[in-house]
């Protein structure tokens, strides 16, 4: 498990978390320059110009400060500026801090959108074949994709472009979740963005007029209508559609300006589906003469519905479901960048070895070291600078030389030790104070009390005294 690359990072930063998830999508930018300007809120940390490619390719993250030991996390670039910035979405694993790794020569580009969501698609190629088309009636056009359920809290989010706008008497697109791949989704519980294209409830030829409409047992609610402008068919449009437990919102944004231009939400649970019933994916067109659902060279998809009695078209670049959360995560700190330390890994497993093991093994076993620090308790690991030195040193004087972090030393003397371990067999070893204010794990008094089995088979318990400085 490491890094790919697992070498040749220069500089690394503690991201820090509030409300941490496991398979949550976080967004982060990276942007060139002074991190002094760094804005956690706004998840947006500045490289410090270590970044070695002005495209970013050289970025990963990880759940440790070491690159050769740290699970890389799935992750997709939305955007990349040169020289500018990198937007990247994460799929974090439930750790309250993660580690962004910069300054790799050796790095490639990396960029997985289909291992970060539970659904995406960049549509560079055909892949309508995923999706379902019925006519439930009344040319009552769906398209359900076919590939994943999602049973949890969520989000849909779709960049695009509004091709056509036509108003008539009747006709609606839709885009959401419903429970079921069979029926009509008006009949059944749903959550949708809905475009309303009939002049009689209010549509107008010059405007995109769009509302909320979902449905929880019997009860359908709606919001009032929302109007923007038509945009030109080259505008960037940024679609977010969310089913939590709590609240069902829909967000429309101008890319190329960066202005929100409709938004509305539904935040009564007693009106909301259950988000594990709405698990389909769906696209809904009415009357709409067949509807519309094709693939466009080299990476769009056109869907929407065909001019009947009203209709629109979108041009899809790319969409994604992703997970949120009641209480949802976000970015709350990012540290200094820092210098990433080459480590060696000595393995922890089983005590009683000799020292003469030790130097030929290069491996500290150990059994049980209750109370110790937890990287020891969890990961079986510790990270030891310069073992051949640290060897010598144990051989010559009976001290240990242990990395207590990657910018500090802490050395632990413990004489006498050499003649105990000729007669003892540790099973297990265990340490009587549980309190230990060195990384260590040294008691405060300063004494190791170890309880052991001679050759003989006498029980006995062993007192070393132990000095730190």
């Amino acid at each position: 498990m490491a890094l790919n690359p697992s070498k040749g990072w220069q500089k690394y930063a503690e991201l820090s978390i509030n409300n941490a998830s496991v398979d949550y999508q976080m967004r982060l930018e990276i942007r060139r320059g002074s991190s002094q300007n760094n804005d956690p809120q706004q998840g947006i940390i500045y490289d410090d110009n270590n970044c070695f490619y002005d495209d970013f390719r050289d970025v990963r993250i990880g759940t440790s400060a070491d690159p050769t030991i740290a699970e890389q996390l799935p992750m997709w670039a939305e955007e990349v500026s040169d020289g500018v910035k990198r937007i990247i979405w994460v799929k974090t694993n439930g750790n309250t801090t993660l580690y962004i790794f910069i300054g790799n020569e050796n790095a490639g580009e990396y960029s997985n959108g289909n291992d970060t969501f539970p659904y995406f698609d960049h549509w560079t190629s055909d892949n309508t074949v995923d999706w379902i088309h019925t006519n439930t009636g009344n040319n009552h056009h769906h398209w359900w994709e076919n590939t994943h359920e999602f049973t949890s809290m969520k989000e849909i989010d779709m960049r695009g472009y509004i091709l056509n706008w036509w108003t008539g008497p009747w006709d609606h697109t839709e885009l959401g979740w419903t429970v079921d791949k069979t029926s009509f989704v008006h009949n059944v519980e749903h959550v949708l963005i809905y475009f309303e294209h009939r002049t009689t409830n209010g549509a107008v030829s010059d405007k995109i007029s769009v509302k909320l409409h979902i449905r929880k047992g019997d009860t359908t609610t709606t919001t009032d209508l929302k109007f923007f402008n038509k945009p030109s068919t080259d505008t960037p449009l940024y679609l977010q559609l969310w089913h939590k437990s709590n609240e069902v919102k829909y967000i429309i944004r101008d890319l190329s300006s960066g202005t929100i231009l409709a938004e509305d939400s539904i935040s009564d649970p007693n009106v909301i589906p259950n988000p594990a019933n709405t698990k389909y994916l769906v696209t809904q067109q009415w009357d709409c003469a067949g509807g519309l659902f094709q693939w466009l060279s080299p990476h769009y998809l056109k869907w929407g519905s065909k001019q009947y009695n009203g209709g629109m078209e979108w041009k899809t670049d790319y969409w994604f479901e992703r997970k949120r959360a009641y209480t949802e995560p976000s970015w709350n700190s990012f540290s200094a960048w820092k210098d990433v330390i080459s480590q060696q890994i000595i393995n922890l497993s089983d005590a009683g070895i000799s020292v003469e093991e030790l130097l030929t093994e290069k491996t500290i076993l150990i059994d049980e070291l209750a109370g110790s620090i937890d990287e020891i308790l969890t990961g079986k690991q510790i990270s030891i600078e310069e073992i051949a030195s640290a060897i010598e040193k144990l051989k010559e004087d009976k001290s240990i030389l242990i990395l207590e972090t990657v910018e500090g030393i802490d050395t632990i003397f413990l004489p006498g030790i050499g003649n105990k371990l000729s007669d003892i067999s540790i099973t297990p070893a265990r340490v009587v104070t549980t309190h230990f204010p060195a990384v260590a794990g040294l008691p405060l008094d300063k004494k190791i009390r170890i309880y052991a089995k001679a050759v003989s088979g006498q029980e006995k318990e062993v007192v070393l005294e132990a000095l730190t400085w």
